[in-house]
């Protein structure tokens, strides 16, 4: 039966043979004994023995080194793999995240509460294409407080991309079409808000401009 002893090198805990010390101890032991019988000199044999016995422990110390050394390459390379694969498993649950808060959005549009401001949006939209630009304006100015929740809640989405928290694919198969039109339809009623705020629906219009190239190449 092999008997296994242990060291500590740092923090990492090494065992080792114990096999290996006994070994060179033993083989120590002989040649001291076969210079002795050679030499007859117990000064000589001495000599022998302490330069022996100090060849014998730096290769022990070697030895021992390189195994701790091993084991620490080893600990440090299965920390690694770990730390890979939690990060991979984060990354899977940021992404999946990221999908549902997606999808999130297109639960509120659809939302009972949301009916009135899609109701007024398809409405500007149908006279759109027969009203005259001033008729238009009246019937925007009439609803104005559901248009802007519409254009604050693609406002909302558009700060989501640019802050990357939401998945622009996700959000452009769920609304590249109702935001070009709405962008279009409305976009006389957001230039005059620019005239009193110059940077007013800018993420909208970023997402306006993503959806519209997404249509394009349809």
């Amino acid at each position: 039966m092999r008997v296994r002893g242990a060291e500590t090198f740092g923090r990492v805990n090494l065992s080792f043979p114990i096999t290996f010390s006994s070994i060179a101890s033993l083989a120590l032991f002989a040649l001291t004994f076969w210079y002795w019988y050679e030499t007859r000199s117990t000064k000589e044999t001495l000599i022998f023995f302490a330069a022996g016995a100090a060849a014998v422990g730096q290769v022990s110390a070697s030895f021992y080194m390189a195994r701790a050394l091993a084991e620490s390459l080893r600990k440090d390379d299965r920390d690694l793999r770990r730390a890979e694969e939690i990060d991979a498993r984060e990354t899977a649950r940021e992404a999946v995240r990221i999908k549902q808060e997606s999808l999130r959005f297109g639960e509120r549009w659809n939302n009972p509460t949301m009916f009135h401001a899609r109701d007024t949006l398809r409405t500007i939209i149908k006279k759109h294409h027969i009203a005259n630009e001033g008729e238009l304006r009246t019937n925007i100015e009439a609803n104005e407080t559901n248009v802007i929740h519409i254009v604050n809640f693609f406002e909302e989405i558009g700060t989501a991309c640019r802050h990357g928290v939401v998945a622009y694919d996700i959000i452009k198969e769920q609304f590249d079409f109702v935001v070009v039109e709405t962008w279009v339809v409305l976009f006389p009623w957001i230039k005059q808000q620019r005239t009193k705020n110059a940077a007013i629906y800018e993420d909208f219009e970023a997402l306006y401009d993503a959806c519209k190239a997404c249509k394009g190449r349809q």
